[in-house]
């Protein structure tokens, strides 16, 4: 934690985040100026803290909050509010991220709270079930990305408004907080709100990171960004494998050059090709061949990555492509989606349309990682000749909350 007035006054400080500002009280009395909570551009960011200049911006009024009278999810016991740090999120930044700018916040706001960190892939659905297990209100505070919010959700039964989620985003792409602008902000100001989930549920046989579906979780996975088939699952897939996950960000254009020549995982360097399964459930669905299939609980991926602008406002929509070529798939729909969603409107080439879910039937490609399905990041086996049903959940019983 740092004083926003020290340092070296010959320089320019970097541009700092505001988090929140309030009147402090000076012998039960309101001082005169306010302070300013902020957030820091340092790596890892720090906080901030100090007098708060005059004039006060408009956009500054909104961030007002009373240290003494903070919102009711920050006012349970340390035993009700928990911080799950995973720690092998993204680039691997959440400890740090907790050490210099959570850990200091919720102290100086005096939040008491207990702290978790992951020790291995399936330690935030093992934590959640028994956070959960108390029956009462709690607050989970999850330092992860969209990858660490599928664990969560799997631990959860069903909608529960007892249980509410903070997403702090800490992984690679941050699909989900992206869309939502979720940010340190939301824990301070923002409201539990409701947001829907699919479930996708899987053939015998279906792996995921080599382990049956069966038995590392069940025969279904619940997602609440994206579940797709095709192109896109192949990105996913193919960035979290050990060749490509250390690349970071630049792991899914590298895993999508690869596609398109025709080179992943050992590939002839024929090009793209088509994906070969039967679709139902998708009107523009025809044929055998597929090259893109996903449906979108977001409207981006990322901050400029558009990929479905109508699902918002917990409206789900599916975006499907045929058999096309792969330069017309990036020209179309990721040129398209980079340009705020144009790709929508080639009716002649994508389909677009409200969906409650899709079923894909006879996946027969040689190739496992044609047959890959991604839910939220994480990406499942399916044998060859085999299927998954992906299905919208009723959003006041399947969904699940999370401060917005």
């Amino acid at each position: 934690m740092t004083d926003s007035n020290s340092g070296n006054e010959s320089a320019s400080p970097p541009a700092s985040t505001p988090i929140a500002i309030f009147r402090p009280k000076v012998d039960g009395d309101n001082a005169k100026d306010y302070i300013l909570l902020a957030a820091s551009s340092a790596s890892p960011p720090t906080l901030e803290v100090g007098p708060l200049p005059h004039p006060i911006a408009d956009s500054l009024w909104a961030l007002r909050i009373d240290p003494a009278n903070l919102p009711p999810h920050l006012r349970l016991p340390a035993s009700q509010i928990h911080v799950i740090i995973s720690t092998n999120s993204g680039l691997r930044h959440a400890q740090s991220y907790y050490d210099t700018l959570l850990s200091p916040l919720l102290s100086y706001l005096s939040i008491q709270h207990t702290t978790h960190v992951t020790s291995s892939p399936a330690s935030i659905r093992e934590l959640t079930a028994k956070i959960i297990s108390n029956d009462l209100e709690n607050l989970i505070v999850l330092l992860s990305g969209d990858t660490g919010i599928t664990e969560y959700l799997n631990a959860l039964p069903a909608a529960s408004p007892k249980t509410t989620l903070c997403i702090l985003p800490l992984g690679t792409a941050n699909a989900f907080s992206s869309a939502h602008n979720l940010t340190l902000k939301s824990l301070l100001h923002g409201k539990p709100t409701v947001f829907p989930t699919y479930t996708a549920t899987f053939s015998p046989g279906s792996r995921e990171n080599g382990v049956p579906v069966s038995e590392s979780l069940s025969t279904s996975i619940r997602g609440c960004v994206v579940a797709s088939y095709g192109f896109h699952a192949s990105i996913v897939g193919g960035a979290e494998t050990p060749e490509y996950r250390a690349h970071g960000i630049s792991k899914f254009r590298l895993v999508a050059e690869a596609v398109m020549k025709g080179e992943f995982m050992g590939g002839a360097g024929n090009g793209f090709q088509p994906y070969n399964a039967t679709v139902t459930g998708i009107a523009a669905a025809n044929g055998t061949k597929h090259s893109y299939l996903m449906l979108a609980l977001v409207d981006r991926m990322e901050p400029t990555f558009v990929i479905s602008p109508k699902s918002r406002d917990g409206q789900v929509w599916a975006l499907y492509t045929g058999d096309i070529g792969g330069e017309e798939l990036i020209k179309t729909v990721i040129e398209g989606a980079y340009a705020g969603g144009t790709h929508v409107q080639k009716k002649d080439i994508v389909g677009y349309e409200h969906s409650k879910g899709f079923r894909i039937d006879k996946m027969s490609d040689s190739e496992p990682w044609k047959r890959w399905i991604c839910c939220d990041g994480r990406f499942v086996e399916v044998p060859s000749g085999g299927w998954v049903e992906i299905k919208v959940g009723d959003t006041e019983t399947e969904g699940f909350y999370a401060l917005a």
